[in-house]
């Protein structure tokens, strides 16, 4: 979460926790994260849909890197689990609507 900017730190945190496009958004507790802002800021930052950036580009980074390795696997069982990988991944990219959802679950919390 290596973001200086709380909104930042908070949004990270909340987007590990995107389901996949069927499963929905699945927000748990924050407690820890919660309170480690309200001491060091007073309080939780508002979140906006701008405030996922980070979070959608170091997922598209790991994408890539994932990607990469997979056309550079050898070896059949390589393969199989860099196809598995690759399938998985882009099956669970989240989409504007589901960093929208997200906040509408956390605005709810």
């Amino acid at each position: 979460m290596g973001s200086s900017d709380p909104r930042g730190t908070v949004a990270s945190g909340r987007s590990r926790y995107l389901g996949s496009p069927a499963e929905g958004v699945k927000p748990p507790r924050f407690g820890q994260v919660d309170d480690g802002c309200r001491a060091r800021a007073g309080g939780l930052p508002e979140l906006r849909l701008g405030t996922f950036r980070g979070s959608a580009t170091g997922l598209r980074d790991h994408v890539s890197g994932q990607v990469h390795g997979a056309l550079a696997a050898e070896g059949v069982e390589e393969r199989i689990l860099a196809d598995r990988t690759i399938r998985h991944l882009l099956a669970h990219l989240p989409s504007q609507a589901t960093y929208r959802r997200l906040l509408q679950a956390l605005a709810r919390r």
